[in-house]
């Protein structure tokens, strides 16, 4: 179980760094699974046992919270589509969409917020 849970780490800390020309494929579940030699499958069990999520929800919750601190930030981000995009989000509907799940508003409302206060 301690294996299981130091890879469940591993790939955490793996996600939290800066995606912003990431390759996509070297974070993906099988490019996980590539880099621990392990098969998909075992990832999702580790991350599922150690912390109640699969890898999709987990990778997407990380990449909210990065595009939630770039904004608070006072980052450059001219549009919504330019940082979803540089976080991995391919598909901007649905980015709003769990940003607005996951922190209560729309990410085009948090963007105009910090353009107005100067930010």
């Amino acid at each position: 179980e301690s294996v299981r849970y130091e890879v469940a780490r591993e790939i955490e800390n793996l996600l939290w760094k800066d995606p912003v020309g990431q390759d996509e494929n070297a974070v993906s579940l099988h490019g996980m699974a590539r880099h621990f030699d392990c098969s998909p499958r075992q990832i999702q069990m580790a991350l599922q046992e150690s912390f109640g999520v699969g890898y999709t929800a987990l990778k997407r919750s990380i990449r909210l919270q990065q595009v939630r601190a770039a904004l608070d930030s006072g980052s450059t981000y001219a549009d919504v589509t330019s940082v979803a995009m540089d976080h991995g989000f391919g598909h901007v509907g649905r980015f709003s969409r769990y940003y607005r799940e996951m922190f209560g508003e729309l990410p085009s409302k948090s963007l105009r917020a910090k353009k107005v206060s100067g930010a």
